[in-house]
């Protein structure tokens, strides 16, 4: 099932700005899996907050976050869901969370999928949109828009 692989890809993941797989539990009824609880909130609301930290502080942040989204891909992990309610801060770090939407191309060379997702509209790459082909440049986009609103 699609839980299993997405457990066995987050078990793989190391970075700094991801967050951690902790474990997995399974009985007869239900799969289930823990991540390390890292927020104080998500990006949204913290940008939202005063005393948000300077224009600098939040490139910083976005370099880190690009530099996650790289890691993935690397690791044949595409995202799918970049948003801002998925990047969670914790004293202000930021770390890419809910892998529920990840696509994982083991078994193939290529990156590229069609199927439509119920995924965040607003950060949706074009092609997502048109449900054209996309690949790991429709993650760059979502993180672009993220980008652009803080």
């Amino acid at each position: 099932t699609h839980i299993v692989k997405e457990i066995t890809a987050l078990k793989k993941l190391s970075h700094r700005h991801l967050v951690k797989f902790l474990g997995s539990y399974t009985d007869d009824e239900y799969i289930a899996y823990l991540m390390e609880p890292v927020a104080d909130c998500n990006l949204l609301e913290y940008i939202a907050n005063p005393g948000v930290p300077d224009l600098l502080a939040l490139r910083y942040s976005y370099g880190c976050l690009a530099g996650a989204v790289n890691y993935l891909h690397s690791q044949r992990i595409r995202h799918r869901d970049i948003a801002t309610r998925n990047i969670l801060v914790k004293d202000g770090r930021v770390f890419l969370s809910d892998f529920g939407n990840a696509y994982i191309w083991t078994g193939s060379k290529r990156s590229t999928t069609n199927d439509r997702l119920p995924v965040s509209e607003e950060y949706m790459a074009p092609e997502v949109a048109k449900r054209e082909p996309r690949n790991r440049a429709s993650d760059m986009w979502s993180l672009g828009v993220v980008f652009l609103e803080v």
